[in-house]
């Protein structure tokens, strides 16, 4: 009965023995740094300022370029964990809370749509078709390094906005070459 009992809470004591040793679990992630927000920066304006060489921005069309940059700023971030009370809402009240959050995305993509459309306007064709090249250039994902935003021909042959989340792109998708 005994050596029973000593095979039965082995498995057990050897649990908790992994248990006592095991670590704990790291913090969840906060909110970004300085540094990083520094580089974040950095590379924006770093991006900006490219993107002045390759069209060679006219002084004329600073303002465009400087709407356009601040269209695409995004909005302050509202903190996203949980509310207080936000178990005490109600599922209709919950709903109503998304739509409003989903009108306010969907003001900021209009925003972002007509920006860039004013910008793209203020460019010469020339500097249009330089546009359009390089964000061909980037692919579906924003290439490597690309940004969180492209411009491709949409409908009508306009311009319409693809956005993307981060991380390097894919592959560029096939096509013949020019003739």
């Amino acid at each position: 009965m005994t050596r029973r009992l000593i095979l039965a809470l082995t498995p057990a004591a050897l649990a908790l023995a992994t248990l006592a040793h095991a670590q704990p679990a790291p913090p969840p992630p906060g909110p970004p740094g300085a540094e990083m927000n520094a580089r974040h920066d950095a590379m924006r304006t770093q991006r900006l300022e490219d993107l002045k060489t390759v069209l060679r921005i006219r002084p004329d069309q600073e303002p465009a370029l400087a709407a356009f940059v601040a269209a695409h700023r995004p909005p302050p971030r509202e903190d996203r964990g949980p509310r207080d009370g936000a178990k005490a809402l109600t599922t209709p009240q919950r709903l109503d809370d998304m739509g409003k959050r989903e009108a306010e995305m969907a003001a900021q993509h209009q925003r972002m749509r007509d920006g860039l459309a004013r910008f793209y306007a203020a460019l010469s064709p020339e500097q249009q078709k330089v546009f359009d090249a390089l964000q061909r250039l980037e692919g579906p994902h924003g290439g490597p390094g690309g940004g969180p935003m492209m411009m491709r021909g949409g409908p009508g042959g306009g311009p319409r906005m693809l956005f993307r989340h981060g991380g390097p792109g894919g592959p560029l998708p096939e096509h013949e070459p020019p003739r």
